[in-house]
Order: C-alpha cells, then structure tokens, then sequence
C-alpha cells in the first residue's frame, strides 16, 4: 500500500498468451480494479514483486524468463513506466530465483541472490531512472539455495534509508539468514537462531525500525519472530501455544492497525486464513472468507 492507502499488486497471468505476463491490479476505498496486463508484455520467470512503502510510486521487479535478469518498474497510481534492467557496470544483473524490492525515499532497492558468486547482493537505491551498483553481502552466502532473498524498508525509509534482506543459507541450505544496510552499505550476514525453512519466508517491517518474520517450519507448521534494533531477534516461537498450526505455503504478515503489533494471513487447507498479533499472544485463527483451492497469498497494512 502506498502513502496515500492505495493498494497495488503485480503478479504472473495464469491466461495470458504467452503465459506468465506481468499483471496487477489496484486498490482504493473498498474494491480492486479489473485485473490487466502491464503494457509493454513483459514476460516473468518467477513471482514478480511490488512495494511502495510510505512512498507515493510503487516499485515492482520481475525475472526475463531467458536471460533471469531482472527488471524494474515504476507506477505512478495511474501509469506504468517502461521496464528498467538492473545493471552492474555494462553487464546485467542475474540470479537463479526471482529477486525482492523495497521502497525507500527518492527511489528503491533490489535484494537477490546474485548467479555470479552465489552472494546475497543488494542493489544500489534506484533513482532518476538507473540502478546504482550491487553491494555482495559477506559473511554466509545464498548459494545452492532455490529460494528467493527478501527485502525491505525499515521505519518505512528515510533520509538515509535502513534495510532488511533475509535469505537462505546455501551452506546450510534451510537456515535463514539476515543482514541490516542503507542500500551501499550493509552488515555481514548472520544466521537467525533456530530459523529453519525450504520456503520464501513472509517479512515486514514494524514501527520503530523493527521487523517480524513468518515462516512454514521444515515440519510444515507455522513460527514467528520479531526483530527490533535494541535487542536484534526474539525467540522463534510456534503460531500457536497449544499446538501445531500447518499452512500450505509461505505465510503474510503486515504491521498491525487498531493497535495490534501485526497481521497474518496464511493458507489452511487452500482456505485464507487470519491471525492478528497482540500484547496477549495471537488471536484464535479465522477465515478470510470460503475461498478453497488457494495456493498463494498477500497482505498489505495502510500506513
């Protein structure tokens, strides 16, 4: 959602020809618009990405399905710009999954897991229309791993924007790993205790520079934890107290309105459903709505 509470999503057209073009649709007030192709018939390899985070231009990344390069896109709430190709100096930036984008003030950063080296690699911010230089992340590495890196903002940008990329570790190829950074300056990579998933993981950013993570578990069941910059990260913990909660797929998670911390929303079964995360714990899990045969969900929070 954007800083004026408009929604936008992208995603890969199940019945476009040829398959896989870039689609989205928008959301004001109460309804979505009719879905559509992005002009310009892109075509994607993988889940494209969107964010838009406390800014009024949303930025959207997809993945050439020939070349698994990486392109970058501008949507002003009414009109897409043309594709922009993330470069390092004259060669094209690639990588063997689909990368993430995070806004962040006067433009945008790309996290990805880079085909040349294996690193987890940033993207410089993108601003007047060019991607700056990629910066390696050192310390653990995303190798070997068939799961996306994700990025995002922290306190929703800034003068000098803060910046969270998660990934999977090739050398232990179901362990997470994190690192902080301003786009051109970043930590080394570290391993988040206990995290363990063969899943793109759900990743969002809190108020005061924090950040929660949700995961499907190795044993398919649903954790969590929370970051914040005073004491990095909590202990994983199971969605429920009491038992086992499996989900389907990657979960969604959100900053909190009406003074919840956070949001989720998860697939149960192919059914969407939601958690919200109080002070107490989070709430009894409950349907979105009747919806069956779901294999994928997003959330969005307005600022």
């Amino acid at each position: 959602m954007d800083s004026g509470g408009n929604g936008v999503g992208v995603y890969a057209s199940a019945s476009s020809n040829p398959v896989n073009q870039v689609g989205f649709t928008t959301w004001s007030g109460n309804s979505w618009t009719t879905a559509a192709l992005i002009p310009g018939a892109y075509v994607t390899r993988s889940e494209p990405t969107v964010d838009a985070t406390g800014s009024a231009t949303a930025y959207a990344l997809f993945q050439d399905p020939t070349l698994y390069s990486f392109y970058s896109l501008t949507f002003d709430g009414v009109t897409w710009s043309s594709a922009t190709q993330l470069m390092s100096g004259s060669s094209y930036d690639y990588g063997p999954q689909g990368a993430s984008i995070a806004a962040v003030t006067g433009g945008a950063v790309a996290g990805f897991i880079d085909g040349r080296d294996g690193n987890a690699t940033a993207d410089a911010v993108y601003s007047g229309g060019a991607w700056g230089s990629v910066f390696d992340i050192t310390g653990v590495y995303g190798e070997d791993t068939n799961v996306p890196a994700v990025v995002i903002p922290l306190d929703g940008g800034g003068a000098s924007p803060e910046l969270m990329m998660v990934w999977n570790d090739g050398a232990s190829p179901q362990q997470i790993d994190y690192a902080t950074g301003t786009g051109s300056t970043w930590s080394s990579g570290q391993q988040i205790p206990t995290c363990l998933t063969n899943d793109r993981v759900g990743l969002a950013p809190l108020p005061g520079g924090g950040a929660i993570l949700a995961f499907a578990g190795t044993d398919g069941n649903l954790y969590w934890t929370t970051y914040s910059e005073a004491s990095g990260w909590a202990a994983v913990l199971p969605l429920s107290s009491t038992g086992q909660t499996a989900t389907d797929t990657t979960p969604a998670v959100t900053h909190g309105i009406n003074g919840d911390i956070a949001e989720m929303v998860y697939l149960s079964g192919g059914h969407p459903v939601f958690s919200s995360l109080t002070a107490s714990g989070w709430s009894s899990p409950r349907l979105v709505n009747t919806s069956m045969g779901l294999t994928g969900v997003a959330t969005a929070s307005a600022p």
